[in-house]
């Protein structure tokens, strides 16, 4: 299945360009940072494109932040509204210029990052973008891919090849959002659930655990039968979902996850 085999090779790219950036003129960061009155980006790392592009919205946010608590989320929003950072108008965020400046920052050292990684393959990053292209498309099946219609890609090969790998994984997240709601299990009890299907600890929010042991979901923070049954049901059915918009690329899609695992995640 074509959207399983991507989704590992997208996640190692996009970490990879996040990684590679962070690395790049943390002097430069930290200026920008102090200018717009920060200690760090916190949540404008994630929703910087959107608010870009004047697409931000409360409802969209919490998408984009689905498995963060809503109180968390809402507290970063109000406080950067009260202390100036952010504006609110006619139910869209904007920024003050500071800020602006702060994610113009933020997306060239992106961009600089994608071309140190990626420079040497102009063809397959082209490839790469039109497949992209293609299979986001679908986009109104994907809420939160849905509302990135608003956001332009970016300037320059590399910067647009990353900007459309991220959108594929948000495609991914919407079609996992939409499996787990559907197994009836809510996005905290997620939280929980995936490290320890993963083999790794839980958060330890008590009272989540608690509701999954409750549930015949968990024992002594282990998976029961029934909870493995359930996180792997949850997993094939978000690769179904996924594979509907992946589907359109017909007999191409071999070729997509070819190009992928060619793409390096280190410089050269």
């Amino acid at each position: 299945m074509i959207a399983k085999d991507a989704a590992p090779e997208i996640d190692r790219l996009v970490y990879a360009v996040g990684r590679n950036a962070r690395r790049a003129d943390q002097e430069g960061l930290a200026a920008m940072l102090e200018a717009a009155g920060l200690d760090a980006p916190g949540l404008l790392n994630g929703l910087g494109d959107l608010i870009l592009a004047g697409a931000l919205t409360d409802e969209v946010a919490a998408l984009r932040y689905r498995y963060m608590a809503d109180a968390d989320r809402t507290k970063f929003l109000d406080e950067a509204v009260a202390e100036g950072r952010l504006e609110f108008a006619d139910g869209f965020y904007g920024a003050s210029e500071s800020v602006l400046a702060l994610l113009s920052f933020i997306e060239a050292r992106r961009g600089a990052a994608a071309t140190e990684l990626w420079d040497g393959f102009a063809s397959e990053v082209g490839e790469l973008a039109a497949f992209c292209g293609v299979v986001i498309g679908v986009s109104g099946e994907f809420p939160l891919l849905q509302a990135y219609e608003r956001v332009p890609l970016p300037e320059g090969a590399e910067l647009r090849l990353f900007a459309l790998l991220e959108r594929m994984r948000y495609l991914r997240g919407d079609a996992h959002a939409s499996a787990w709601s559907a197994a009836g299990l809510t996005a905290g009890e997620m939280v929980e659930l995936t490290p320890i299907w993963n083999g790794k600890e839980p958060r330890g929010e008590e009272p989540t655990l608690a509701s999954l042991e409750e549930r015949g979901l968990l024992k002594h923070a282990t998976l029961t039968k029934q909870g493995q049954a359930v996180r792997d049901g949850i997993e094939a059915e978000t690769n179904r979902l996924a594979q509907q918009a992946f589907d359109t690329l017909g007999d191409r899609g071999h070729r997509f996850v070819e190009l992928l695992v060619k793409l390096p995640d280190e410089p050269a």
